[in-house]
């Protein structure tokens, strides 16, 4: 049975326990510790920003959804080794959120 077709609640734990694993993947496969370095501070920073704005802006909370198609997308082309096929879904699932946060500051 699929995700899709399966009713699975997911919690925000949840969410960004499996968006913090890919994200150190990516890092990892990027092999530049500089790069991944900050990479993980910025990681860091967005769920600092998440975190203390989630009650209030409940908006905020990533629909798994979204978060999966966007990784998937990235995680093929970077299997792949397709750095360039991996940059528009990279750039969408940062700037997605930066959006976001935007709209409520």
């Amino acid at each position: 049975m699929s995700c899709s077709a399966r009713k699975v609640r997911w919690e925000l734990s949840d969410i960004l326990a499996l968006d913090r694993r890919v994200h150190r993947f990516i890092y990892r496969a990027a092999k530049n510790p500089y790069l991944l370095t900050t990479l993980e501070h910025y990681h860091n920073l967005s769920l600092r920003i998440l975190y203390v704005a989630i009650k209030r802006f409940p908006v905020l909370v990533p629909r798994l959804e979204d978060v999966l198609r966007e990784q998937i997308a990235m995680l093929q082309a970077v299997c792949a080794g397709h750095g360039e096929d991996a940059e528009k879904p990279s750039m969408n699932h940062v700037l997605s959120f930066e959006v976001e946060v935007r709209k409520i500051i």
